[in-house]
């Protein structure tokens, strides 16, 4: 994607070069866009570089803290199976679209969106970005903040997933959306049931997804009543993070299409 000809990064010129050049399908992908939906094997690099990001954001001695932990043994280690990658072409088209549109909105405002570790009150960058290298994300617009975040979710819903892509949660602390988390740890807590939970050796998974946040809302408790029951962010915004007094920050965008659920991690509890 890119050239000696590409323009400086964080620039709307950036913007443009990236609307004009970005191919319709990756071209890493093993199908080339052809067929339906599959799982695909991985390359080692990709392999290797998702289980060291897996395991850098996994810190055991959080497992077990939070409502949405209970359940879960503390000091609860974890050994990655498999990696693979969801190839589907239609779902692919339609997040690419999705970021085409955005695009377009920030170059009509003329500025790239605010980082999400510059946002008044931040906590920082998105964690993921930090620890997957440059192979995986050079293809990644972060002047509209798409970064790969996690998901959690039950080994049954994977066909689902690979198929017709994510569905919007009936509700949360945040509203209806679609949830995501920049640490393992956190999508940990949502492979299983909270009231049935799996015993240490069963096989689970967590999904590594593409996610175009752009203008993002930060949440914390002194204005979370602005985004509670909502479905959607609040005005002028694509996303939310709440970032505040919780363990863990999270990430939610309302709109299905801003998401596409790319790599599944199958593991272990330990």
């Amino acid at each position: 994607m890119f050239s000696y000809n590409t323009p400086r990064r964080g620039t709307v010129e950036y913007l443009r070069y990236v609307v004009q050049s970005e191919p319709d399908i990756p071209s890493n992908w093993t199908t080339r866009g052809s067929g339906r939906s599959v799982l695909a094997d991985v390359d080692s690099s990709t392999k290797q570089a998702i289980i060291n990001l897996v395991q850098s954001t996994w810190n055991p001695a959080q497992t077990s803290f939070g409502r949405d932990a209970f359940g879960l043994r503390r000091d609860t280690g974890l050994m990655i199976l498999n990696v693979e990658r969801i190839e589907n072409p239609d779902l692919f088209r339609r997040y690419k679209a999705a970021k085409q549109e955005l695009l377009f909105k920030k170059l009509r405002s003329g500025r790239v969106c605010e980082k999400v570790g510059d946002l008044p009150k931040s906590s920082g960058g998105v964690v993921t970005s930090r620890y997957l290298p440059d192979f995986l994300t050079d293809d990644l617009c972060q002047e509209v903040n798409e970064h790969y975040l996690f998901h959690g979710t039950t080994f049954d819903r994977i066909g689902g997933l690979k198929d017709i892509g994510f569905r919007k949660s009936a509700g949360g602390m945040l509203g209806s959306g679609i949830y995501q988390a920049e640490k393992s740890t956190k999508a940990n807590q949502y492979a299983d049931p909270t009231d049935a939970r799996s015993p240490d050796g069963h096989r689970l998974k967590i999904i590594l997804s593409r996610t175009l946040l752009g203008d993002v809302f930060l949440c914390n408790k002194s204005n979370l009543s602005m985004v509670q029951g909502r479905n959607s962010p609040p005005s002028g915004y694509d996303s939310v993070m709440a970032d505040g007094d919780w363990l863990f920050r999270e990430f939610v965008v309302y709109d299905e299409s801003l998401v596409y659920p790319e790599f599944v991690v199958t593991y272990k509890r330990a």
